[in-house]
């Protein structure tokens, strides 16, 4: 028995068209396709999730970087003296 259920979604009918026309050229499903994008923006949202949240814990523990730090290491980036990435020193 397939561990897999059915959900139903809406989409506008041009992204239908262009999902169709994917699924034809790469002579997949349009099924593979949507799990395929549902999987990697699950991901990328969880990952974005979870820096959030260690970004949160940093700063409730006072691990934190000068404003100042970050900008001289910002403008730093495009030239040839190049500043190490600031830590908080903790």
């Amino acid at each position: 028995m397939s561990n897999s259920e059915v959900i139903t979604v809406r989409i506008d009918k041009a992204l239908k068209e262009r999902l169709d026309r994917l699924a034809d050229a790469t002579d997949r499903s349009r099924s593979h396709h949507a799990i395929a994008a549902i999987e990697e923006y699950v991901a990328r949202e969880a990952w974005q999730i979870e820096a959030i949240r260690e970004g949160i814990a940093a700063a409730d523990r006072g691990d934190l970087v000068a404003h100042e730090d970050v900008g001289k290491w910002i403008a730093s980036l495009g030239g040839e003296r190049r500043k190490a990435r600031p830590s908080s020193g903790r």
